[in-house]
């Protein structure tokens, strides 16, 4: 993860008189810095900002005051705009003009919506959190501040049901992939991909054991529960769990259907299972790791969107195939390796594109090329 000064830059405003003060000036331990990504046309935004104004007022009068700080990141549609709307703020922003940044900043957080309050450590510049909002509503005290998620073995508990009513206990996921899933019979995109998970879960669950589901739901009642349950083969948590809002923040969930992975150790494969499972109704590239050269496919169409990847075209057969890994696993491994090392994204991102992946021909028509075949492509975010 890059730093808070590669971020949001060197310097920030301190008010609307343009006055700058060092980001650095904001880091250190125990601080948690709040990106506000607003503006002042969006009525939900007019809305948020004075809850957020009160429990800013409220920390600086505390012994912590320091520990906390707020930068507006501004989507206004002018600078004038920008500093009517600002003058109503008490915290620091990010000048209005530095509208690449602000770009930036919005594809790295993946805020596709305002108002959205992205909270990080204010040590590391790692994400703690993208619902900032959705924090400050429900703890106005900053009781749970800095508002850093629970290891997940801390979340798990100890047993899970099945849909028999039997218990089971957590020993028995030991050496699992384990996938949560977040679901309610209420809603439609649910019982669309329902039925598809159970199909893709049995059929790797015939080839090995190493495999479990857990429904953590949103039903309105016991009732709708358990006759959904009743529809799945795997475990749960009773309804109403303590768990269930723990789990929700950890895997950033802000809508249903949601499928999570982790592997056996309890590390993210990933949080969009719903898309490998849609791209793989076979199952046979289960647990869906990420690796550091891919086959481009749906579920990795976000990368394109978010950072530069290199893409190498083919054909699908074989020659161009081994042609294709010849030319990028390398250094593909390499930049996987480094950004391990370092605990950081990839910089960049390596695909080979087949014309039986429908996301090759989008990516085609998208440029508005004939041909492709066998060139390497740069796409830039």
């Amino acid at each position: 993860m890059p730093s808070l000064e590669k971020v949001l830059g060197e310097q920030v405003m301190k008010n609307r008189g343009g006055e700058l003060v060092p980001t650095k000036s904001l880091l250190g331990a125990g601080k948690v810095i709040a990106l506000y990504f607003s503006a002042h046309w969006c009525g939900p935004c007019r809305a948020f900002t004075p809850a957020l104004v009160d429990f800013y007022r409220k920390w600086k009068a505390g012994d912590r005051a320091d520990k906390f700080e707020v930068v507006f990141v501004s989507s206004d549609r002018d600078s004038s705009a920008f500093a009517e709307y600002y003058s109503d703020m008490p915290w620091l922003a990010l000048p209005y003009a530095e509208r690449t940044k602000k770009g930036d900043l919005s594809r790295m957080y993946k805020v596709t919506g305002i108002p959205s309050l992205v909270l990080l450590d204010g040590l590391t510049g790692k994400l703690i959190t993208s619902e900032g909002r959705k924090i400050i509503n429900g703890d106005p005290d900053g009781r749970d501040f800095p508002w850093k998620p629970l290891p997940l073995p801390d979340i798990l508990g100890d047993t899970f049901i099945k849909n028999t009513g039997e218990q089971v206990s957590i020993d028995s996921l030991k050496g699992k992939v384990i996938g949560f899933y977040f679901s309610a019979h209420w809603c439609p995109p649910c019982r669309t991909f329902t039925p598809t998970l159970v199909r893709v879960y049995e059929k790797i669950r015939e080839r090995t054991d190493d495999f479990e589901i857990i429904y953590i739901s949103s039903d309105h009642d016991e009732k709708e529960f358990q006759e959904y349950f009743q529809e799945m083969p795997w475990l749960a948590i009773p309804l109403a769990d303590s768990r269930k809002p723990l789990l929700a923040s950890y895997f950033g969930v802000s809508g249903i259907p949601k499928f999570a992975l982790v592997d056996e150790n309890l590390k993210l494969i990933t949080g969009d299972g719903r898309m490998a499972v849609a791209s793989d109704l076979s199952g046979m590239d289960f647990p869906w790791k990420y690796k550091p050269l891919n086959v481009l496919k749906e579920q990795f169409g976000r990368y394109l969107n978010e950072a530069v990847c290199l893409v190498y075209f083919t054909d699908g057969e074989d020659a161009q195939m081994d042609r294709a890994k010849e030319a990028l696993v390398e250094i593909a491994e390499r930049e996987r390796t480094q950004a391990e090392a370092e605990d950081e994204e990839q910089a960049m991102h390596f695909f080979v594109a087949t014309p039986d992946e429908d996301i090759s021909e989008t990516v085609v028509h998208f440029l508005n090329v004939s041909r492709l075949l066998g060139r390497l492509l740069t796409c830039m975010h």
